[in-house]
């Protein structure tokens, strides 16, 4: 096997998608470059989240290089609740999400994968604070600044042992995501840093992996509502922690070679 040759046998990639006409051709035109080179057998599923546009149209009718399928969310729900609703319809052994807007390389999904496939770790994510890491556009300040304190609030409330949980390119064995998802309670942007926990909390390998990000200043968040939003969402994972809510019967599914 060379360093290009497709790594696993098969991978499923979620896209959420709210109104999403106008970006996710280019998404799915990157996305269709490259998957057959990271897997043998590969899907795009599109989870159009309650869009008003003609997001599950566009979708459906592109033509990709591998399949396109289309999941519809009669209303919006959040990325939580659609990247879950994504990974319940995947087919394939592997699978990972990325955003509508495709900022990361999906390149970056080569060694997650390997690692995944060789057992070293049971979720691979994205960590945008690596110095191997490159931003090739840069966030406003007060975008900035709120992801440093959401990233500090995030290890002091949650002590998750690193700061980046809301890297938006993540990875997992199949059977693993949909067990974490299956604890999950939080539709909207909390959900990354909810399933890390319960991977954590289940004795899960989570290995961290350098992305190159091109940020779109179009970017749907909303710094106040949704940083706001996230700080609830923080204490009510950690009293859920406390519970034991986030334990899994079998521990999340097998353990790393």
């Amino acid at each position: 096997m060379t360093a290009d040759d497709p790594v696993v046998d098969g991978l499923t990639l979620v896209v959420p998608a709210r109104d999403e006409e106008a970006r996710l051709p280019l998404t799915l035109a990157a996305a269709s470059r490259a998957l057959p080179g990271l897997a043998r057998r590969a899907e795009i599923v599109v989870v159009d989240d309650g869009s008003g546009d003609a997001t599950a149209r566009v979708a459906a009718e592109f033509d990709a290089s591998v399949p396109v399928r289309v999941v519809r969310l009669p209303e919006n729900r959040g990325k939580g609740a659609a990247v879950h609703a994504g990974i319940e319809a995947a087919t394939q052994p592997f699978v990972a999400f990325t955003d509508a807007d495709c900022p990361y390389d999906l390149e970056a999904l080569r060694p997650m994968l390997a690692s995944l496939a060789a057992r070293r770790a049971d979720v691979a994510i994205g960590a945008r604070d690596l110095v191997e890491s490159g931003v090739s556009r840069g966030y406003g300040a007060l975008r900035r600044v709120s992801g440093q304190a959401l990233s500090l609030l995030t290890a002091a409330v949650l002590g998750l042992p690193f700061r980046d949980s809301q890297c938006g390119l993540k990875c997992f064995r199949a059977e693993t995501a949909r067990a974490l998802f299956s604890v999950r309670t939080i539709d909207r942007f909390g959900f990354d840093f909810e399933i890390l926990v319960a991977a954590l909390d289940n004795g899960l390998v989570v290995e961290r992996f350098p992305v190159e990000l091109s940020h779109h200043d179009e970017s749907r968040v909303d710094v106040l509502r949704d940083g706001s939003q996230m700080f609830r969402q923080l204490w009510q994972v950690r009293r859920r922690l406390r519970r034991g809510g986030y334990r899994l019967p079998d521990g999340g599914g097998p353990r790393p070679a």
